[in-house]
């Protein structure tokens, strides 16, 4: 489950390096301590962030009502943005030059159907099993290669100033929109699996702390190669390596689109429901709604899908969360 919660979260813009620069780039010379805090708040918010259990007094059935439907609006929402920027994100790596990005886009979105038509619950969590691992020990590796052959870590990236309040949001907001989507993509495969919330609270963690690391060595990569301008550094930091070495974060960028796409496409198909089900009920049916929805908007192209989609995603979940929390609070201090 651990990967499952890692693999939802590193999508296209984690993997090219390109949303790790525009939300950590304020934080230097700490960004690399910010992506790693970031991480793990989203692992411990998606894990620890049900509502109070206990039973609310006769006639307050209901107080809590508003907030969690709050909280559920804002889960698709997320859901479908990273739906939209991981087609996008399909549809530029099977047509680069963009000649025939409408059919790349469709064969993209296709390939996600079949991924959230597998029965749901084992599906998404075989599927992260299988290409979560090569996205970390790739990853490694080049932060490896680039310790050896790159610059500094000290170096300012262009327009770098020191760190303030900027980068205290932007670790809030990246931290709460990925732990909303992750628990809007892992909870119900959780439930389908019977696994209890001690552990699947484990699992968050754990996938936070993979997804700061992660997001640590490819900040190092950037920094290193001096790759923070490019539309993709990670990529073009993988280039200036070696064609095999941009061949294989190629691979990375293909599975973490895959995945995060996928679990996108099993959180909206479950939206409502709680729980996934079998491979062509209804869940399968609501999520190939949902993914044709995101086409049109996929359209536009990956780089302008995730430069004005994903500021406002994580200053929405931002805002939900802390509403949330403060109405939770009050309401307890009230019934009980």
């Amino acid at each position: 489950m651990a990967w499952t919660i890692f693999s939802a979260i590193v999508g296209a813009g984690y993997a090219s390096g390109r949303e790790l620069v525009v939300f950590f780039h304020p934080c230097h010379p700490q960004s690399i301590p910010a992506a790693i805090v970031a991480g793990m708040l989203a692992g411990v918010v998606a894990g620890w962030g049900e509502p109070d259990a206990r039973p609310a007094p006769p006639g307050f059935s209901g107080a809590g009502e508003l907030p969690r439907l709050l909280e559920r609006v804002t889960i698709v929402w997320l859901s479908w943005v990273s739906l939209a920027a991981m087609l996008a994100g399909l549809g530029h790596l099977f047509d680069p030059a963009g000649r025939h990005r409408v059919l790349a886009t469709l064969a993209g979105a296709g390939l996600v159907w079949a991924g959230a038509a597998l029965p749901a619950q084992q599906g998404l969590a075989r599927i992260a099993s299988w290409l979560g691992p090569p996205v970390v020990v790739i990853m490694t590796l080049e932060a490896l290669a680039w310790r050896v052959l790159g610059g500094s870590l000290a170096t300012p990236p262009p327009g770098a100033a020191r760190p303030g309040p900027a980068c205290v949001w932007n670790v809030l907001s990246y931290a709460a929109a990925n732990a909303l989507f992750a628990r809007g993509a892992v909870l119900p495969v959780a439930q389908g699996l019977g696994l209890r919330l001690p552990a699947l609270r484990v699992a968050s963690v754990l996938g936070g702390v993979m997804v700061g690391a992660v997001a640590a060595a490819g900040l190092a990569i950037i920094a290193r190669s001096g790759t923070h301008e490019a539309a993709m550094p990670l990529a073009s930091a993988s280039a200036a390596l070696h064609p095999v070495a941009l061949g294989l974060h190629l691979g990375v960028l293909f599975a973490a689109i895959y995945t995060t796409g996928v679990a996108a496409a099993v959180s909206l198909g479950s939206s409502g429901r709680g729980r996934a089900s079998g491979p062509m009920g209804a869940v399968t049916r609501q999520a190939g709604w949902w993914i044709l929805s995101a086409v049109p908007v996929a359209l536009a192209g990956f780089a302008e899908t995730v430069a004005h989609l994903y500021p406002a995603a994580g200053w929405m979940a931002l805002t939900v969360l802390a509403l949330r929390a403060g109405f939770a609070s009050w309401l307890r201090r009230r019934l009980y």
